[in-house]
């Protein structure tokens, strides 16, 4: 990645006046270098697997387990097509189960991200058992930092569930009272992607700062606000960036009543397998334009 280095700006010091430089150099060594998808895509494979048991949960042989769980809690409905496609949404998107596989395994394979991308920018090889060593050696502090990240984007979207009840109470048919209302209640996955967003780039350099120099959590919190401090516009452009890609399928998320009637419900779970592959594509951009900035960053002080 030292041409990459190179293509975002002539001086370290200026990178900060450069995010969309950098997401566009980030984006290219992705193709470059595409060892920097394989712990991502290991994190793809889990996540489409934990969507398979959701999807035959409610078919034998799997339904003699889940089955009386989803009468229970769902309801005899969602045991039966279609209804079954709408518990599968609910299921795999609960903030449980992706809190679960991002803190757990996300942790260790951001960490394994990191040092591949950082072995490509001191152009050496890639030792994936040394790296897995390395990565497992800073778990603990990996894992901390992982479940504050995911701690901020819940209480974020338990605040945002406050207002979102608050706006059922609103009566009103016409009117702005009716537009907030609207606005709130229409806009929920958009409005969780800008919390994960925004959580993302506040903690964007604690991964980089345990994995690559060696600090424990608490120490690796504190540098992270600090060098932050002058960067963050640019960093939460680069995480803004990669981002954009999610937005069209998420806007066929938010409207999916206008395409009931276009699309059968196998539809919308093939829609759920195209976020999982988007979201994995946009990670490793995310992650590789974060660890570049750390990288100038750090060689700028």
């Amino acid at each position: 990645m030292n041409t990459t280095r190179k293509q975002v700006c002539m001086s370290n010091t200026e990178f900060r006046k450069h995010p969309i430089q950098l997401s566009r150099s980030a984006f290219n060594e992705l193709f470059q270098s595409p060892a920097i998808f394989f712990p991502f895509s290991v994190l793809a494979f889990v996540q489409l697997l934990i969507l398979e048991i959701f999807f035959f949960a409610p078919r034998f042989p799997l339904s003699g387990f889940f089955g009386p769980i989803i009468n229970k809690f769902a309801g005899s409905k969602y045991l039966i097509y279609p209804n079954n496609y709408i518990l599968l949404d609910r299921w795999f998107n609960h903030w449980s189960v992706q809190g679960i596989v991002f803190v757990f395994l996300g942790s260790f394979f951001i960490g394994v991200a990191i040092l591949i991308i950082n072995s490509i920018n001191n152009e050496g090889q890639i030792n994936l058992p040394a790296i897995y060593k390395e990565t497992w050696q800073r778990y603990v502090h990996l894992w901390c930092a992982a479940l504050t990240v995911f701690s901020v984007i819940f209480f974020f979207s338990f605040l945002y569930g406050l207002i979102y009840k608050r706006a059922l109470l609103i009566r009103s048919t016409s009117g702005g009272f009716f537009f907030i209302k609207q606005l709130v209640m229409q806009g929920a996955p958009l409005y969780q992607l800008l919390i994960a967003l925004f959580s993302l780039a506040v903690f964007a350099y604690i991964f980089p700062i345990i994995i690559l120099e060696k600090r424990g959590f608490f120490s690796a919190l504190v540098l992270n606000f600090k060098m932050l401090w002058s960067s963050f516009i640019c960093i939460l452009l680069v995480v803004i960036i990669p981002a954009l890609l999610y937005i069209p399928l998420l806007l066929l998320k938010i409207n999916g009543k206008l395409f009931v009637n276009v699309w059968a419900p196998e539809g919308w779970g093939m829609l759920m397998v195209c976020l999982i592959l988007v979201t994995m594509f946009i990670d490793a951009w995310q992650y590789t334009a974060i660890t570049t900035c750390y990288i100038l960053d750090r060689e700028s002080r």
